[in-house]
């Protein structure tokens, strides 16, 4: 994870920025440097293990303004998606590390890092210049600007406007309609309209289709859907089962 947030450049070298740029992260009367450790994820098939700064650690997150909940209801996308004929799923890449951050707040996004975990390597100051998982604010910004992006090209590209606006829980989408030719239309629009800020679809799912991504199901079969598992070959649904675990978490 590490090396592909460092080649995407969603992450720099302080030595490495402009020398003016440097001096001012340098001279700047107060710095901020994320804890971060390593999060695992089984249940995720491109990214099992991601980097996740922890701001709490710091107090960082406690001076951001987190802004009010504005996510779409599960239960509300669960039956939506139950309740149409033609019915589909896109996952958002990387949706965070799209988000570009401002040069004056570079030195709050400072990181100590040994490059290639080397033990014998000396750590080296490294800067987030896009934003990152677990900072408070973040989640709310991503998808105030895909929002936004709706909004913005609605008139032009409505069945897209529509599913990201009412359809998208984070950075899944569940795009419903009555016919595959609309749904594809809408998926279509999707993509251009995402993309037409820098955000890109990792993978898209369309209802009974024969064969699945990897980057989509581990079995092959199925995929989660808003806590639920979603058989898109069969269009059946089930209770989404997993690892249940009683220990508390430990940072």
């Amino acid at each position: 994870f590490w090396n592909e947030i460092k080649d995407k450049g969603f992450i720099v070298r302080l030595k490495e920025l402009p020398r003016d740029l440097q001096d001012k992260i340098n001279n700047a009367p107060v710095k901020h440097y994320f804890p971060w450790r390593a999060v695992w994820n089984a249940h995720s098939i491109t990214t099992p293990c991601r980097l996740v700064v922890d701001p709490r650690m710091s107090g960082l997150n406690e001076v951001l303004a987190k802004g009010e909940n504005t996510l779409q209801s599960l239960l509300a996308l669960n039956l939506n998606f139950r309740g149409w004929k033609q019915v589909g799923t896109f996952d958002i890449s990387k949706m965070y590390n799209q988000l570009f951050l401002h040069q004056d707040h570079y030195q709050f996004q400072l990181i100590l890092f040994v490059d290639e975990m080397d033990p014998q390597g000396e750590p080296e100051v490294w800067v987030l210049v896009r934003a990152m998982y677990g900072v408070t604010c973040t989640g709310n910004q991503a998808e105030t600007a895909i929002r936004r992006a709706a909004k913005h090209f609605e008139e032009k590209y409505p069945l897209g406007a529509h599913a990201i606006l009412t359809q998208t829980y984070v950075d899944d989408g569940l795009p419903t309609q009555d016919t595959r030719e609309l749904l594809q239309e809408t998926m279509d629009q999707i993509k251009i309209i995402l993309a037409l800020i820098g955000f890109l679809i990792k993978v898209s799912t369309l209802v009974f289709d024969k064969e699945l991504s990897e980057k989509a199901s581990q079995d092959g079969e199925s995929i989660g859907v808003c806590g639920m598992r979603w058989f898109p070959k069969t269009d059946e649904y089930s209770l989404g089962k997993g690892e249940i675990n009683f220990n508390p978490s430990i940072r």
